[in-house]
């Protein structure tokens, strides 16, 4: 489990400190549901215990946060954010849960960790008015799934997952700029996309450890940079790039690899590594 790094949040407590709006929710049973809707300045804590928890919270105003923290299968999480300074952080452990945020605004911030289990899906979307939004999710497990949606100005997507048969896609598109998408995968049979279209001055890395994996990049616009790696036997990746200054880089260690590098414009470089 990573250490995460509250610095973010200790910015946010000065929104707090006349907040007009508090919700702290904490469970322990067997099926629970929790609902939380606010309106101004707000904080909203949940906190869920063993079996069949649903939590939803629905924030509309500036300085707002939400932190869950679920244990137990099959749970459901929806968060949605509007205003500046977004924060959301989440923990799901075992299996099939579910975790879904919104955020529209400046400064959006989303860390979510699934572990300890498999079938779980993360989906985080970050709107074209968020400027320099972060997200980052953590799965253990096997066929999990991570999806983030950027479109804004220098925003970050970061994925890592860790066992078999995992997807992990990243979407920064819609004059997106300055944005940059890391995903990195520990196992077999795992899939990883990068998609930056119509943005520009972007970077994609990704980074695979196993057998039979699959990395693609596309990225449309100019000034474009795409990193994969890839170790072990069986893998394939794939960059395309349509623009000016891109430059394009592929490292496969292992037997059986296949790489293809499509590359339209000005000011190209490429490099692949295969042994």
């Amino acid at each position: 489990m990573k250490n995460l790094n509250l610095s973010l949040f200790a910015l946010l407590m000065p929104f707090f400190v006349m907040a007009q709006s508090e919700a702290t929710v904490n469970q322990t049973g067997i099926t629970h549901v929790a609902q939380v809707d606010q309106v101004g300045s707000n904080m909203a804590t949940i906190e869920q215990r063993d079996r069949g928890q649903v939590a939803q919270v629905v924030q509309a105003g500036s300085g707002n946060a939400a932190e869950l923290d679920q244990g137990g299968a099959l749970n459901d999480v929806m968060v949605m954010q509007s205003g500046t300074n977004n924060f959301t952080m989440l923990f799901q452990g075992t299996e099939s849960n579910s975790a879904s945020f919104m955020q529209a605004g400046s400064g959006g911030y989303a860390y979510v960790e699934q572990f300890v289990g498999n079938g779980n899906v993360a989906e985080a979307s970050q709107t074209a008015t968020s400027v320099e939004s972060a997200t980052e999710l953590y799965q253990y497990g096997s066929a999990n799934t991570a999806i983030v949606e950027q479109a804004g100005a220098m925003d970050w997507a970061y994925i890592e997952q860790y066992g078999d048969g995992n997807m992990a896609e990243a979407y920064q598109n819609a004059g997106t700029e300055s944005g940059s998408s890391e995903q990195y995968q520990w196992g077999d049979g795992n899939y990883a996309l990068v998609d930056q279209l119509n943005g520009a001055n972007q970077v994609a890395w990704q980074g695979q450890y196993g057998d039979n994996n699959i990395a693609l990049s596309q990225q449309l616009g100019d000034n474009q940079w795409a990193v994969q790696y890839q170790e072990g036997s069986l893998n394939s990746t794939e960059i395309s790039q349509l623009g000016s200054g891109n430059w394009a880089e592929i490292a496969q260690y292992g037997n059986g690899n296949n790489s293809v590098v499509t590359q339209t414009g000005d000011y190209n470089v490429i490099s692949v590594v295969q042994r």
